[in-house]
């Protein structure tokens, strides 16, 4: 499931992340966050890393699910994070359908762009975070 020690950094960061926003995140930022977090382990859950050559369906259908599920909480919630993560969840879609058009398209840059899309999909969670712990220091009246 975690076989590189990217994947295993990456790990740790999605549960420092999620932990932290499921501390402090509002309901949008919470459902979010442990979709994400549930989304992330279903995909390494069914990867096939050693078949570079084939295409990942289980992954694939994980993903387009999550991104689904993104962009609804967007929608629903109109928050400007929650947006950035669904164009996140949009773009690791689109990564798998490269491959399948163009199959020249090397493994390495297939995960490279993969990890990228996830950095900035936890980027988004952390902000949600950081806003409604914003929110509730100001709620409550001071820092």
């Amino acid at each position: 499931m975690l076989y590189s020690t990217v994947a295993q950094i990456g790990f740790v960061v999605l549960v420092a992340v999620t932990g932290f926003v499921l501390w402090t995140g509002g309901g949008w930022a919470r459902l979010s966050a442990g979709l994400h977090a549930v989304n992330w382990m279903l995909v390494a859950a069914l990867q096939r890393r050693h078949e570079h050559h084939i295409f990942q369906t289980g992954d694939f259908i994980a993903d387009l699910l999550g991104a689904g599920a993104a962009c609804a909480i967007a929608v629903a919630s109109r928050r400007l994070w929650a947006a950035c993560l669904a164009a996140f969840q949009v773009l690791g879609v689109i990564n798998y359908l490269v491959q399948v058009f163009d199959p020249r398209v090397l493994h390495r840059a297939f995960w490279t762009a993969a990890y990228i899309w996830e950095a900035g999909a936890l980027a988004c969670l952390l902000v949600a975070g950081a806003e409604a712990l914003r929110a509730r220091k100001r709620a409550g009246g001071g820092a």
